[in-house]
């Protein structure tokens, strides 16, 4: 949670809002492609409970905290990893407002309180200087660089970024 939004489990809940605003432009520098079906969509709900139930992601749901007025989606993947992974994307009418330095911001706090991790991953494609200046705000540097298919086919050209677990570099000073 940060002051004025709200990150819930997704569910069938958001299903419609999920389908309606995730669009092409939005989508533009993501692997994932828009769905074309609102089962599709079924889909993805169905399949990020199955990973939030077993532990391996916490899929979450942004809403405007006064309102529950749907933003987009966010998440942790592969959870129990030394790197796990952030993910995020935000409705076209949501952008530019700061909303994903606020939930990446967020689940970073989150995860350093409740996970075991030496790093989060946040892949983002190199072309997307909004994407990128989240991680460059909070500190992290670029790892690794590489080619991607997304899945229309197109290339992306991933900036992978490294958000180094502080938690573990406060205990490397007091031990140290």
């Amino acid at each position: 949670m940060t002051t004025n939004l709200l990150l819930v489990p997704v569910s069938g809940k958001y299903e419609q809002a999920i389908f309606s605003s995730f669009t092409e432009e939005v989508a533009k520098y993501m692997i994932a492609r828009v769905p074309c079906c609102i089962e599709e969509t079924f889909l993805f709900i169905e399949t990020s409970l199955g990973e939030l139930s077993t532990g391996n992601a916490l899929p979450m749901v942004i809403l405007e905290k006064e309102t529950e007025i749907f933003l987009g989606c966010a998440g942790l993947y592969q959870i129990q990893d030394p790197y796990p992974e952030l993910g995020i994307w935000l409705k076209v009418d949501a952008q530019g407002k700061g909303y994903g330095f606020q939930v990446v911001e967020a689940l970073v706090r989150w995860a350093e309180k409740h996970l075991n991790f030496r790093a989060l991953l946040y892949p983002v494609d190199e072309r997307n200087a909004a994407s990128r200046r989240i991680p460059d705000k909070l500190g992290a540097t670029v790892a690794k660089k590489y080619p991607i298919a997304d899945e229309k086919g197109n290339i992306l050209n991933v900036l992978e970024y490294r958000i180094v677990n502080r938690r573990l570099d406060k205990e490397k000073v007091m031990v140290g």
